[in-house]
């Protein structure tokens, strides 16, 4: 029998920092700066980063020193110093100069508020960390980081019940967030909930793929489908299984499936194919619990192995994998993969992007960025395909950019609300069916009409 747990492959750190990914965030967010005048700043920045990718961070840090506090890249300046400090571990440098950069107005302060809790978390002032999530969720809620690092200041503060219950409500609500779901399966197989590890693990696979990540989570998934991945703890944070999921879980130790005479397609040896493929057979006959986690993932399981999209499916997973021998299967079936990728795209948005916000709140529609942070929600018309009532929509950042009311012919009416990325409103208007026809305000950006 053939496995593809390679070992250690399974990064056991919640928050891995790579320089190459910090070139790529220093540079996402530099870009995000609204000022033409870059002048010494900008001079200095593309020096570090020149630095940074030939792994001399200290000249680096040096060279974003001189960048003085009136230039308008400073705050960029500060965020890669605080970036730089983190990956060092100099976790107290990291906050000076998070707050130093917190001392001016910029675009980048939703970045620098949600770099502070994350030194906050590093630092194991998990109290803090969670207290400076929540601000940053109340001002911008429609980014996931903030959440999700809640997620991992409540667990490692030892509140799992909590941990878990705003774990379950990110998934929710970011659905397209791989962190989340993986998370959830890494945890849900340390305790032994085979089939819910199994669940969530699909959908960060289905989600994500091609990255080191992505590779993580096959590993995981496969191992634990294997009956390799060590359980460590005998705590049940994820609630009591029901009768569906221990049935399920003894059937995947039974091992039925990685018996020659179990015939499938793909025929492959590896767990995460042959046990899968029973696992979401299975649960294409019965159902779990109504409201629990395993129950809101069973439909994924359900459309891959009733719509013949198990191949794509598993060839989607091995694509992933660093090694050539493993990946040679998904190379000689790339229609399949493209096949499945569109498909499964197509049904996660049509069966997890509606929900409501609140529980027994009316259904509505979500709409994300391509990171996956939310775009904008509110209620769909009678057939589905425009706006209707109220909607709320972000900005990249997470913060509210517009509000209003939709008629079911989807022009705009009644009181129009835009806000500015840092949450300052920037104009009202009154609306009928999409034309002004009342006071219409503008708001500079420190408030003032």
């Amino acid at each position: 029998m053939r496995s593809l747990n390679y070992g250690a492959r399974i990064v056991a750190s919640v928050r891995k920092t790579t320089a190459f990914a910090l070139l790529a965030t220093v540079s996402t967010g530099i870009s995000a700066q609204e000022h033409r005048d870059r002048g010494h700043g900008a001079a200095a920045i593309k020096t570090a980063l020149e630095l940074v990718a030939d792994a001399d961070t200290s000249k680096a840090d040096l060279v974003l020193s001189a960048v003085h506090r009136s230039d308008s890249l400073y705050q960029s300046a500060m965020l890669i110093r605080a970036q730089l400090a983190s990956f060092q571990s100099r976790m107290e440098d990291a906050r000076t100069w998070v707050e130093k950069g917190l001392e001016v107005e910029g675009p980048l302060r939703s970045d620098l508020l949600t770099t502070r809790a994350a030194v906050l978390y590093d630092l194991k002032t998990y109290d803090a960390c969670i207290n400076a999530c929540d601000s940053l969720i109340s001002r911008y809620p429609g980014r996931f980081r903030a959440y999700h690092l809640k997620v991992l200041a409540l667990w490692e503060k030892g509140d799992h019940k909590a941990a878990v219950e705003q774990l379950i409500n990110n998934v929710k609500r970011f659905p397209y967030h791989r962190d989340g779901h993986g998370f959830l399966a890494r945890k849900a197989a340390e305790q032994g909930y085979t089939t819910l590890a199994t669940l969530a693990g699909t959908m960060a696979l289905v989600l994500n793929y091609g990255d080191e990540k992505a590779e993580n989570m096959l590993t995981l998934v496969d191992a634990v489908l294997g009956g390799t991945f060590e359980v460590t703890s005998s705590e049940q944070d994820f609630g009591p299984k029901d009768e569906s999921q221990v049935d399920l879980d003894e059937l995947v130790k039974s091992r039925v499936a990685m018996d020659k005479r179990y015939k499938l397609e793909p025929d492959l040896d590896y767990p995460i194919c042959r046990q899968s493929h029973l696992v979401f057979s299975e649960i294409a006959k019965r159902g779990f619990g109504s409201g629990s986690i395993a129950d809101f993932y069973a439909p994924l399981a359900k459309e891959i192995i009733t719509h013949d999209h198990f191949e794509g499916y598993i060839y989607n997973c091995l694509a992933s994998s660093s090694y050539d021998k493993v990946r040679a299967s998904a190379d000689k079936n790339k229609s399949k993969v493209t096949a499945f990728r569109t498909a499964i795209a197509t049904f996660i948005e049509q069966q997890y992007a509606t929900f409501p916000d609140e529980p027994g709140g009316e259904p509505l529609y979500h709409g994300y960025y391509d990171d996956s942070d939310l775009s904008g929600a509110g209620p769909l018309n009678a057939a589905r395909n425009g706006r209707s009532g109220k909607w709320t929509f972000y900005h990249t950042n997470g913060c509210p950019s517009a509000q209003g009311e939709y008629l079911p012919t989807g022009e705009r009416q009644g009181t129009w609300l835009n806000w500015y990325d840092n949450g300052t409103l920037s104009s009202s208007a009154a609306l009928e069916r999409d034309v002004m026809n009342g006071p219409f305000v503008n708001y500079h950006p420190n408030g003032l009409p």
